[in-house]
């Protein structure tokens, strides 16, 4: 059969999203099904994926299982633009190169999904979706948290425990949760499927889907609410140019070396100061704030208030305010935010 290379590369490219498992045979090696001029293209792990491409010709039926890493270096490197398959004792690629491929025995474990009442989000909800990735657990015993929750009464919101990101009324017109390795698969095409069983998503060109954890049903959902409402009726203690506090921090992120994760920060007068220490040495950034400051230095994450300030930035060119809020975790929190349209945007940060 014969393939335009883009559109294979595009199939294999949903698929490409499954992640590795060393104890799945079914995520490591893709499963490839023709029927007449379709070829289907399937990895299961913890997310299952199904692309298909349609061919210009083709005959026959049969299925080959692949090694996703062959596949994958062929269709990176292939230099025409259209494929040809044939599938005898072997399976034969060629596209101004040529790979043959060893049949390998059957695998199982493969799973299909089709999506059902379909939904498009918004360009915000997009935005808060590629940001709220930043904020996503990737430490074991936090399974619980490991995913965005779209709350259609009350908005956004992600937290890996120790960062919570909300954004209030984009919530959209039903409840669902994004795990984690759907929302980073999410490259803001497709339409978004939700039910009771998972969450997935849906292309021109095939399916991406992970089953709901069971550990997601212990999602700390009222927990997170009510700290990024501390956090919100906060008292402001400094209002900044996030222009000018991004640029800041940008900065000031390129001298955190050796492990050193944080910036001091104090206030003095009208001028906020980042430190930091480099054993012996120090570099210093300041920014100009309003408002009575901060009763004594702390610190600041800042490679990880960055993604934050230029999500802030692309929705509205202002201020941010920052407080404090001792009540919204069991810690002291740093709170970012500014509203725009009714909606309140915040990023809560632990403190260091």
């Amino acid at each position: 059969m014969k393939l335009k290379t883009s559109d294979f590369q595009s199939a294999f490219k949903i698929c490409d999203a499954v992640v590795v498992s060393s104890v799945q045979d079914s995520s490591q090696y893709v499963r490839l099904r023709q029927n007449a001029k379709e070829l289907t293209l399937s990895l299961t792990g913890a997310l299952w994926a199904e692309a298909h491409v349609t061919g210009s010709e083709g005959t026959g039926k049969w299925t080959a299982y692949v090694d996703r890493r062959a596949l994958k270096a062929f269709l990176s490197t292939a230099p025409a633009s259209e494929i040809e398959l044939y599938y005898k004792d072997k399976l034969i690629l060629k596209a101004g190169q040529r790979l043959e491929i060893a049949l390998h025995a059957p695998i199982s474990g493969y799973e299909a999904w089709t999506p059902k009442n379909t939904f498009d989000l918004t360009d915000l909800q997009k935005t808060v979706l590629k940001t709220g990735t930043h904020y996503l657990p990737n430490m074991a015993g936090t399974e619980n948290v490991d995913a965005v929750v779209f709350d259609k009464d009350y908005g956004i919101f992600v937290t890996d425990t120790l960062f919570v990101m909300g954004v209030t009324g984009v919530g959209g017109k039903t409840s669902f949760v994004l795990p984690s390795t759907v929302a980073k698969a999410f490259s803001g095409a497709g339409k978004i499927a939700s039910d009771a069983s998972g969450t997935g998503i849906s292309l021109p060109e095939g399916v991406l889907y992970q089953p709901l954890s069971t550990a997601l049903a212990n999602y700390p959902a009222d927990k997170c609410k009510a700290a990024l409402f501390e956090g919100q009726k906060a008292s402001a203690l400094l209002t900044v140019s996030g222009k000018d506090l991004l640029e800041a921090l940008k900065v000031t992120s390129q001298f955190l070396v050796d492990k050193i994760e944080a910036a001091i920060v104090e206030t003095k007068g009208t001028l906020l100061t980042l430190t930091v220490d480099l054993s012996g040495s120090k570099f210093q950034k300041t920014v100009s704030f309003a408002g009575p400051g901060f009763n004594a230095p702390i610190k600041w994450p800042v490679k990880k208030l960055i993604p934050w300030l230029d999500y802030a930035l692309g929705i509205q060119v202002g201020n941010i305010e920052i407080s404090q809020s001792a009540t919204a975790l069991a810690c002291g929190v740093n709170v970012f935010r500014f509203s725009e349209n009714k909606r309140n945007h915040i990023l809560l940060a632990a403190a260091l």
